[in-house]
């Protein structure tokens, strides 16, 4: 299970079954993975810093989302979102 958060502060939670289902949690402590449309040494810096992975997307939120749990987990059957 990862906790993925874009910079606009939406948070979800990828399961190891492909489930996608967005955090009410919106705080940043446990998140793992950060989307961001455009990647800057400073946001390299301050995620590093953080131990956050950082993930550059500039498509739709359900896109970056199936593109992050593709590389997280392989080839899923299916992305369910919920």
């Amino acid at each position: 299970m990862y906790r993925i958060s874009f910079e606009n502060g939406k948070t979800y939670i990828i399961k190891d079954n492909g489930e996608i289902e967005e955090d009410e949690n919106k705080n940043e402590e446990n998140l793992q993975v950060i989307i961001v449309k455009t990647l800057t040494r400073e946001k390299i810096e301050q995620y590093r810093n953080k131990g956050v992975k950082i993930f550059e997307c500039k498509e739709s939120q359900d896109l970056c989302l199936s593109k992050v749990l593709k590389i997280l987990f392989g080839k899923p059957k299916s992305c369910k979102f919920t």
